[in-house]
């Protein structure tokens, strides 16, 4: 009747299906989408009892704080969020967020546990409180199931944000083009910092931005790495053996990229189809700097990190970012998301997501002035150069960071050997997702893999 009716209007993403034979208008839908079921869930992480079926049972995990924690009013305002390809967040009023994973698998989730970690021991204030847990359990194994978690007053995501500033930036520059000249020559993001005087005069706040974000990150990763004694996160020493074994996964996301450009290079237009031969022919060689994961032995920790890292996974107060999802790669088995890796993969997955939000925007600029073939590269150096520059302060806040620490190599030269073989692996891996995907957006991966061919 007339509740289908408002779903129907208000929430059409809720409805599963329509219901046959109803004599008024009848669906199927899903339950979040009314507020009964995320305030049961709620009330049941608050409390000690177990809501059990007839083969599944949802039960509390107990947390410190948490009776006081997730009590609120009980005319509180409701709002089910964005849905992704594993979960879907329900906010109460503007304090809390439930996060109820759709993919659910026995085991530690890296969502709660580390959420767990940087609230009850590491004290890190720059990550959402963890509040409360709801447990799903069947065949004696538990699964995490719905996460409560402060709520973050935002102002949007790191992604929008540099990509709205990128696009005003490349505006100026573009009303400025005869007066600039052309761009400044593409550096290494480690060497860019000799040049971050011109950027801070072209790009302002965006590069303030951007290293206190790297700061940020890096105190994640001292917090991630803060306690010796607790086994799941205790930091390991790269073995050799390790060290090569990452190198041969690397070689081996390469080549299985440059197979796939292979057999879809006909597909793509022209100017792609031009980078993707320069890609191809450049391919042994970026192989052959891959070795040197392979010489001498790299001294660095492997601790817990991010696991999936980018600007969108970030939120901007305003004055301060708060880092967010700490799943991991949701379609890899829990087992990988929970593995110790190099910090800087991190770091490299932050690098390749602002030269998305560059490139991006060169291309919106582009698009909306109409420029002609000339003008429109001479923006697109400009916008590399933004990213190289907006690189360079990430790396300055990270590195300032986590200096003295055991997260990056003593020896230079290997933080920039393991930092640029990260950033072709990431890259490859987002040729591999943009060829099946968004094949128009393939271009901005490639430019990414031909700066490792040097």
């Amino acid at each position: 009747g007339g509740e289908a009716e408002h779903l129907l209007a208000e929430a059409p993403q809720a409805v599963i299906a329509d219901v046959a034979g109803a004599e008024d208008p009848a669906v199927l839908y899903d339950a979040l989408y009314r507020a009964e079921l995320p305030r049961a869930l709620l009330e049941l992480a608050a409390g000690r009892k177990t809501a059990k079926g007839r083969s599944v049972a949802v039960a509390p995990s107990r947390m410190p704080g948490s009776n006081g924690a997730l009590g609120g009013p009980a005319d509180e305002p409701i709002r089910t969020g964005g849905l992704d390809q594993t979960n879907t967040s329900v906010f109460f009023g503007d304090r809390l967020m439930m996060k109820l994973f759709r993919k659910i698998e026995p085991g530690d989730n890296p969502e709660v546990e580390v959420g767990r970690f940087l609230t009850e021991k590491a004290g890190f204030a720059h990550a959402p409180r963890v509040r409360g847990l709801a447990m799903a359990r069947w065949n004696g194994e538990d699964a995490a199931f719905a996460l409560f978690q402060d709520a973050v007053e935002h102002q949007g995501n790191a992604f929008d944000l540099t990509h709205s500033n990128a696009v005003l930036t490349l505006e100026g520059i573009l009303a400025r083009l005869d007066e600039l000249g052309p761009a400044p020559r593409p550096t290494h993001p480690l060497d860019a910092d000799a040049e971050l005087g011109q950027g801070r005069e072209i790009m302002g706040s965006t590069l303030l931005e951007a290293e206190l974000l790297g700061t940020r990150t890096g105190e994640l990763h001292l917090a991630l790495a803060s306690d010796d004694s607790h086994p799941d996160f205790a930091p390991e020493p790269l073995s050799m053996l390790q060290q090569k074994s990452l190198n041969q996964a690397i070689r081996s996301s390469v080549r299985t990229s440059m197979a796939l450009l292979r057999r879809r290079r006909g597909r793509l237009g022209e100017d792609d189809q031009e980078l993707a031969d320069r890609v191809l022919g450049a391919e042994a060689e970026i192989l052959s700097r891959l070795k040197q994961l392979t010489g001498e032995k790299i001294e660095v920790d492997r601790i817990r990190i991010h696991g999936d890292y980018h600007l969108g996974q970030v939120l901007n107060t305003g004055r301060d970012f708060v880092i967010i999802d700490f799943e991991g790669e949701p379609l890899r088995p829990l087992t990988q998301r929970r593995l110790k890796r190099i910090g800087l993969r991190d770091a490299a997955g932050m690098l390749r997501s602002y030269h998305y939000a560059m490139s991006l925007a060169s291309r919106r600029v582009t698009e909306e002035s109409g420029l002609g073939a000339e003008e429109s590269q001479a923006l697109a150096a400009w916008a590399h150069a933004l990213y190289r520059w907006a690189g360079s302060a990430f790396l300055t806040g990270y590195l300032d960071a986590v200096e003295g620490s055991s997260i990056i190599p003593a020896d230079d030269s290997h933080t920039r050997g393991l930092l640029d073989a990260l950033l072709v692996e990431k890259a490859a891996y987002e040729l591999d997702y943009e060829l099946n995907n968004r094949p128009d957006w393939v271009g901005i991966p490639l430019r990414g893999i031909l700066e490792t061919s040097g």
